[in-house]
């Protein structure tokens, strides 16, 4: 990143928004009060609190179940907001950094998915998140895209929360294995998306290592306990996805491949069991 910067950051009261707060200096968040998706909202935000070196696009209609019957709303922000902020930003010459998902993909696969692979979801929410990637591109193909998966952190709703929570108040706890992917630490991801805000194109960021829910919970356990944890949990079960009735599929297998970015970076990154034990120690603080 320059060394003069403004960042405007959308959908910063989220988990990777409010993190990008946190690390940036000099930047300005917006929740819902700015729709992404009006284009003269965007515009009279700009003017209002620009000049903007910069727009990290962390918005989006991200309740995956919710967004096979929300299919407007979820049209709206994941694919009008984006091709508003490109068009916009590239009218502007603002580096726009826009996240997006490994549910662009179907997740039949059984190898870690690249970038030069065909994405195929299999929910509205992955689809909705496609088309936005598209429309972007073609709008402002300058603009960089980052795919990412499974987020945890502090700060925000997500899977570690859920099952922190649940440790502590169930005594048994059915967890799904047959999903795998990587687990991303937002921190992580943030830090990545500072370093990539003058790039250009599709990177993928995860965190090292191949995990499922079920792996992730026990760790979490385990570590949690060490720290001092009180948890009431006694038993933690593996079962299938098709022990859960959702309205939305999920992909089983959507591993991000990251070499790519790791070229750009200079190196891997940590592995997600390193990063959930900095997030438990911030937990326990």
């Amino acid at each position: 990143m320059r060394c003069s910067v403004k960042v405007w950051v959308t959908g910063a009261k989220g988990l990777v928004g409010g993190h990008v707060l946190q690390r940036v200096a000099d930047c300005v968040g917006s929740g819902r009060e700015v729709d992404i998706a009006d284009e003269a909202q965007v515009r009279l935000f700009i003017e209002k609190n620009g000049p903007f070196t910069h727009i990290f696009n962390c918005a989006a209609f991200s309740a995956v179940d919710l967004a096979e019957s929300c299919r407007e709303k979820a049209l709206r922000d994941n694919v009008q907001g984006p091709h508003v902020l490109g068009k916009v930003a590239s009218e502007k010459g603002i580096k726009l950094l826009h996240l997006s998902t490994d549910y662009v993909f179907s997740g039949c696969g059984d190898r870690l998915l690249t970038e030069e692979d065909e994405p195929s979801p299999c929910n509205y929410y992955g689809w909705t998140k496609l088309e936005g990637e598209k429309c972007l591109q073609n709008i402002y193909p300058a603009a960089c895209i980052i795919r990412t998966s499974w987020v945890f952190g502090q700060g925000g709703k997500n899977f570690a929360v859920k099952v922190l929570q649940w440790l502590q108040e169930k005594e048994r706890l059915d967890i799904v294995f047959d999903q795998v992917s990587r687990y991303t630490y937002a921190p992580d991801l943030v830090l990545a998306m500072v370093q990539m805000a003058d790039g250009a194109g599709v990177y993928h960021f995860a965190n090292s290592g191949v995990s499922n829910k079920y792996e992730f919970t026990q760790i979490i356990q385990e570590e949690a306990l060490q720290r001092g944890f009180s948890l009431r949990c006694r038993s933690i079960e593996p079962v299938k996805s098709s022990a859960f009735a959702a309205a939305a599929q999920r992909p089983a297998f959507s591993p991000l491949d990251t070499q790519k970015i790791q070229k750009v970076l200079g190196a891997a990154p940590r592995h997600w069991k390193d990063a959930l034990i900095d997030y438990l120690d911030g937990y326990a603080s």
